[in-house]
């Protein structure tokens, strides 16, 4: 089902029904495919909605980590002034990969250009 509905994204239901026909040497309706893409994309708006919070916006955690940085880039007419870009980063925590590498839980970035420290 998964080949089909990566077949079917690439060209029509009918041409997917052709090659997928051809490679299982059993007769595939276009039809066939129509109800294959139907419950793989079920299945996907499944997971995605499991994997959001029940109500969008809420996410319950005792600890709230931010991270921020900015970075100065040079304007290219003036020699003297140069842009700052902020860039913030918070999550709910780290999930370890393997070996030193994690992976941030609930992750929000926010990025903004020529803003004031208070407004930042």
């Amino acid at each position: 089902m998964e080949r089909n509905c990566v077949l079917a994204a690439q060209t029509t239901y009918r041409r997917t029904a052709e090659i997928s026909s051809y490679l299982n040497e059993k007769a595939i309706s276009a039809s066939t495919i129509g109800r294959d893409v139907k419950r793989v994309g079920g299945k996907i708006a499944a997971q995605e909605k499991a994997y959001r919070a029940e109500e969008g916006g809420k996410i319950c955690s005792e600890i709230l980590n931010c991270e921020s940085d900015g970075i100065l880039i040079p304007l290219q007419k003036e020699k003297k002034h140069k842009a700052e870009i902020r860039m913030a980063i918070a999550y709910t925590g780290k999930k370890w990969i393997s070996g030193n590498r994690y992976r941030l839980q609930n992750k929000l970035s926010i990025m903004a250009m020529d803003v004031t420290i208070e407004k930042w």
